[in-house]
């Protein structure tokens, strides 16, 4: 079945997430696993609300508490699809979550922010929020089984996606362009044999975090170059396998088998969104402001790793992954 919006609201979507709290247990589920706090999966909710406002204060979009033998805890929640954030508006949701401590309607608080991905990248504001929840994570729990309900929930997540896509026009920036044109350069002549999915040419600011095809041909399976994460010195490459976050154990082990000698001591499997990744840390960040001419030997570390990580996918039986797949995340191989 076919839904359609004249335009998605923040408020269409606070509606919706208060359902889905209240009836989807896995819902509620992604956002208590990234609280960290395992006690958590054991708490029922016993109260939703939606803009509940404190006069000097500001409002909470959704507040959701959880109770368990006399114990609460509640997730203060801010939503958005791409409004512009209001001044100080994390740090007013730590005020407001301690100032429920204080009166002792529950324990303990954690913030969210729920947002699109592309919110989540481009929207400064965001970064301040230690939890987040993207709304492609949310739309992944609709998927199957194919009611009308999931479908419902699917398409309307999907249209306040793409009116987020829409509302970002990108200031294209000379320096960040001229560093990935002779990164690209660098790397067609010096590494050949690695695949770029990344085609645009031309960049933002702050830049963006380039892909890689592996030999595998799978669609969920890439390399990931997280070339500057704010806030750290290090950057992430990471072979990531899309959709097995849950499934990182088995993962692991299949790996290793398929691998045998060749699992190098420095790989991790870890977690990231929805995905398993395996992981390489380069030391140092590479920066789009800074000439390229300037950071070469920092290029140079980031793609030896790139390579290894290409290297190892050839050693990774498409098959068995394949089937692995089928059984994990079928949907992924569509």
């Amino acid at each position: 079945m076919q839904f359609r919006w004249n335009g998605v609201s923040e408020r269409d979507m606070d509606l919706l997430f208060l359902e889905e709290f209240a009836l989807n247990e896995d819902f509620l589920n992604l956002f208590l696993q990234k609280t960290g706090n395992a006690e958590l999966f054991s708490y029922k909710i016993i109260s939703e609300e939606v803009s509940l406002t404190d006069a000097a204060l500001g409002e909470s979009d959704l507040t959701i508490v959880l109770e368990k033998d006399g114990r609460k805890a509640a997730l203060l929640i801010e939503d958005k699809i791409h409004a512009i954030a209001q001044p100080q508006q994390y740090e007013r949701y730590v005020e407001r979550g301690e100032k429920g401590v204080r009166e002792e309607h529950y324990s303990a608080f954690y913030v969210f922010l729920i947002a699109p991905a592309e919110y989540m990248k481009n929207n400064s504001s965001a970064a301040k929020y230690p939890l987040k929840v993207t709304y492609e994570e949310c739309r992944e729990l609709f998927i199957a089984p194919t009611t009308v309900r999931n479908q419902l929930k699917y398409q309307q997540l999907s249209a306040a996606i793409e009116q987020a896509h829409r509302s970002y026009t990108k200031i294209v920036d000379a320096a960040s362009t001229a560093f990935w044109g002779k990164y690209v350069c660098y790397l067609h002549t010096h590494y050949p044999d690695i695949a770029l999915k990344s085609k645009v040419k031309e960049k933002s600011k702050n830049g963006d975090w380039p892909t890689y095809k592996t030999s595998l041909d799978l669609k969920p399976v890439y390399i990931h170059h997280k070339m500057k994460m704010r806030g750290v010195e290090y950057s992430y490459i990471d072979l990531t396998f899309n959709g097995l976050a849950a499934h990182r154990e088995e993962l692991k082990a299949l790996l290793k088998d398929m691998l045998g000698e060749q699992y190098a001591p420095q790989f991790g499997i870890h977690k990231a969104g929805n995905s398993a990744v395996l992981r390489l840390v380069a030391p140092k960040y590479l920066d789009w402001q800074i000439p390229f001419e300037e950071q070469i030997d920092v290029v140079e570390d980031h793609l030896r790793l790139v390579a290894l990580l290409c290297e190892t996918a050839k050693q990774i039986n498409r098959e068995r992954l394949s089937a692995f797949y089928a059984v994990a995340a079928p949907e992924k191989l569509k």
